[in-house]
């Protein structure tokens, strides 16, 4: 089960990237775990620029849940937790 949801996880994370990037929403993607594996083990997948602030919001996106929902968890630079959408 654990293997099923790691890949269902990765399409999850695809797809938001995609529809992202589609929409002109300018990231920063870390999905790669070998290359990325400290910001990975931080409990983000990709970062956000903020227009309003400038700043980089991180995001965890959670797509391997059991329902067909997606996630995602927004914190900015100071960890501060900005909420769930």
């Amino acid at each position: 089960m654990e293997q099923k949801n790691l890949e269902k996880g990765k399409i999850g994370e695809v797809k938001v990237i995609e529809k992202l990037i589609n929409k002109g929403i300018q990231l920063r993607d870390y999905t790669d775990y070998e290359k990325h594996k400290y910001k990975q083990k931080k409990g983000y997948d990709i970062e956000i620029l903020n227009e309003v602030t400038g700043e980089w919001d991180r995001v965890d996106i959670k797509s391997n849940c059991k329902n067909d929902y997606i996630y995602l968890e927004v914190q900015n630079d100071t960890k501060e937790k900005l909420g769930w959408f």
